[in-house]
């Protein structure tokens, strides 16, 4: 059963998630503060999948 604080986990989780994409686009540019490409933002969107992934796994392996 997803409660409350399940849901709050999930929501940082993808924020986390979000954060590190970024901090992988500042570590790797030249530039100060740069704009993602379209082949970042192909990025971000596996950055959230994996990270939606990885909080199923970790809620479904944590017993309530």
């Amino acid at each position: 059963m997803i409660n409350k604080n399940s849901y709050i986990t999930l929501f940082l989780t993808v924020i986390i998630g979000i954060i590190s994409w970024y901090n992988l686009i500042l570590f790797t540019s030249k530039e100060y503060l740069p704009i993602p490409n379209n082949e970042q933002y192909k990025g971000l969107v596996i950055g959230i999948v994996l990270s939606i992934l990885y909080w199923l796994r970790q809620y479904y392996t944590i017993k309530l």
